[in-house]
């Protein structure tokens, strides 16, 4: 997908990744804008989760949250015990 008018929004997001630092970064806008599509695009061929939260109960998220966890730590441990709200 090519992006239009994103290329300050890549590169701060690129910036953050590479400092050594720790950063916490807030997307923001109107809908359907392309929010989630950035953040997609910026996370391709890094190590990362994604995760679209869904208006849902809690313990359906926070199951679906340790089941990404879990695939992407190879961890049992999870995977048998999910986070509980």
């Amino acid at each position: 997908m090519k992006f239009i008018d994103r290329i300050n929004e890549i590169e701060t997001l690129e910036g953050n990744y590479k400092d050594r630092n720790s950063a916490f970064l807030v997307i923001y806008g109107r809908r359907r804008i392309g929010k989630s599509e950035l953040i997609k695009h910026f996370m391709r061929g890094k190590n990362g989760i994604y995760m679209l939260a869904r208006e849902e109960p809690k313990s359906m998220q926070l199951a679906y949250f340790s089941s990404l966890m879990a695939q992407f730590f190879h961890d049992k441990v999870l995977e048998k015990s999910p986070l509980l709200n």
